[in-house]
Formats: C-alpha cells, structure tokens, sequence
C-alpha cells in the first residue's frame, strides 16, 4: 500500500483485498483509518506516524478489522519513500495477516503450560515415592513383598506418562520450526528445560526400580567365567571421547591376567558407575584412572579421580541410598547410583570401599578374594 504525505490511500496491490476484504477501488483517496477498529489504542498509530515522518521505518503488530468487521492480527512494515534528494514524497506500508501465527503461538503456550504443570506435578509424585522406598527400605526382609509391589507400580505409574510427555515435546519441536526467531529461541529453552527433567526423572526411576528389585530378591546373578579386562575396556570405550573436557580414561594392568567367575551384567554395571561419577566429579581436572591388579588370592579393581573428593566426616554415609555429600550439589544425580554399585559388586562376590581427601580426588576399590 502506498499514501502520499497526507495519509491518502494511493495505490494498493492485488493481495490487499486478500489481507483486508477492501478492493482498490473502495480505498483509493482514503486514509488506513479505514481499517482502524473502534477504540482501538490510538498510540500505536501515533506513534507509527511519528515515527515515518521522521524518516524512519516503523514496524510492529497490532489489531486490525476487515471490511466484514473481522479482527484480525496484522504485522506491518511502514516507511518513507524518498526522492533523489532525499525528500519524503510518500509512505509504503507491506502488511501481512498473521492471525494464524498468534493462534499458533498462543496454543503452544498453553500446551507448554500444561506440560510444565505434568512435569511439576511427576516430580512431585516421584519426590514422594522416593520418600517412602527410602523409609521401606529401611525396615527388615519381610518387607521384600512390599517392595515387590513397588517396583511393579512404579514401573506402570511413572513410565507411562514420561513416554507421553517426550512424545508430546517431539510433536512441539515439530511446530517450533515454522515459527520466528525470537518465539523460536523461547520455545526451545522451555521444551530443552522440559526434556532435561524428564531425563533426569528417568534416570531416577530407573535407579529406584534397580533397588527395589535388588531388595525384593529379583537380581539373580549368573555367574560364569569372564574376561574382565574385555569388559573393562568396553566400558571405558564408552566414556572416552565424550567428554566436554577431552579426557580419556587412563587404565593400567597390574599382574598376570586371568579370566574371573561373576555376572558379566552387573560387572559391567558397577564399572560404568564408577567411571561415570570419577569423571563427573573431577571436571577440569587430570584424567581419572582404572587399575586392575591380578593378584594371588584376589583381583583388585581401582577407580580413581582427582576431582572435588568427599568431606571426611561423610565418607561413611557415601554407600547409603539417597545420600548426596554436601559439595555435590551443583552436580546432577540421585544419589543411588554408588548404593546401586555397592549391591552389584557385593552380588558378585566383591568387596566395595572408598579413600577420599577433600579437593584431591577420590578411590573406589572393589576386591574379588579367591578369583
């Protein structure tokens, strides 16, 4: 649409019927206040005019009404057209329906919304359940059916609606591609701040379920001659080259190698656990390192790091389920996974301990006697 300097409608193209209902023949020689709805914020306009007879461009959003009376979103860009001289000789405005977008924008906000109040409301419920596994676990074996019932509730009741909400925030991710920059940018904070605490529910799950089936009697070991060194070296695989930091994990072999009996699962499982809080904890710092020492009467597995160690008065309470040492709370985790440690290196026949001095570092060692 193009006016001349006194706002008169001049020139309109074809799409501007489209946009507002109003042929060219109906607007030629008006003013846009044609398309203004009544008591509309007359500043908006004030402000567009201020701004285009200073030579400048304005841009903006507001509401606007069509020639059947329908309101509806318009984006419009307005500025000067000027002569060689550089004297305004008219006004240009592109204007642009947008209607659809705000109801777009506005329908992902209220389904953010809902899925922030789910996620509260499941971390809330899962804080809770956490609570009562811990007092449960606390009490004697008899509690073992107890526990059973746990594990398979919390399996259904805590599964099922992780798996809606990561589908849901697949489908937003989805829709967030055809929006604009600025609303993208918004919408991809929340949903990333949304799936990192569904992930970190999960892991939680996870863990809780592990313990629950550990203290219910449902870890059954299958014990078997293993090459530990394999296994070792799988899982060391798995952590280098990840880190954000560029360290790799040192292992060194003390002795001659000898294959072992023990569940290669849970061997496996301790293992990563260890690798994965000893470079967790030690950011920054020089690479973690893996000793195993094949010995007479025992093999020796040593994870040590270098990191942030463990205050000397908390070291004994590390094994015990949902403990968290107080200098690791800016870091992510359950505080199960080192109990988790403990209750598969001890299924597997193997002795788990700790040596940690505060900002040195820290050294799980697992022993297996007569292996």
């Amino acid at each position: 649409m193009i006016t001349d300097l006194d706002g008169n409608i001049e020139y309109v193209n074809p799409n501007f019927e489209n946009v507002t209902g109003y042929s060219m023949a109906e607007v030629i020689g008006k003013t846009p206040n044609i398309l203004k709805p009544k008591n509309t914020d007359s500043k908006i306009y004030d402000e567009l005019w201020e701004t285009i007879y200073a030579g400048k461009t304005w841009k903006g959003e507001f509401k606007n009404v069509k020639k059947d009376g329908t309101l509806f979103w318009e984006r419009a860009s307005v500025g000067p057209i000027l002569d060689k001289k550089g004297k305004i000789i008219s006004f240009l405005a592109l204007k642009e329906d947008i209607t659809e977008k705000k109801a777009t924008e506005k329908q992902l906000k209220f389904t953010l919304s809902n899925l922030e109040s789910l996620v509260q409301a499941r971390t809330e419920q899962l804080e809770h359940a956490r609570n009562e596994l811990q007092l449960s676990l606390n009490k004697e074996k008899e509690l073992g059916e107890l526990k059973s019932r746990f594990v398979a509730t919390a399996s259904h009741q805590f599964r099922t609606p992780l798996t809606v909400i990561q589908a849901n925030i697949g489908l937003i991710n989805m829709q967030i591609d055809t929006l604009e920059n600025g609303f993208k940018d918004k919408l991809n904070r929340v949903t990333t701040r949304i799936q990192s605490e569904v992930e970190r529910m999960t892991e939680l799950m996870n863990d809780v379920l592990i313990l629950g089936k550990i203290n219910a009697g449902s870890v059954k070991p299958i014990y078997k001659p293993i090459d530990l060194l394999t296994i070792i070296n799988e899982t060391s695989r798995k952590y280098n080259g990840i880190q954000s930091d560029g360290r790799n994990i040192i292992v060194k072999i003390n002795g001659k190698p000898r294959t072992i009996v023990a569940d290669d699962k849970l061997m496996e499982h301790t293992i990563s656990n260890l690798l994965s809080n000893a470079f967790k904890y030690s950011i920054g710092h020089q690479s973690p390192t893996l000793t195993v020492s094949f010995e007479n009467n025992q093999v020796k597995i040593s994870v040590k790091d270098f990191g942030i160690g463990i205050p000397p008065d908390e070291v004994k309470n590390l094994f015990q389920t949902f403990y968290r040492a107080t200098n690791a709370n800016d870091f992510p985790g359950t505080g199960l996974g080192i109990a988790i440690a403990k209750e598969y290196a001890e299924l597997n026949g193997g002795e788990i301990s700790v040596t940690s001095k505060l900002n040195e570092g820290s050294e799980f060692i697992i022993v297996f006697k007569n292996k």
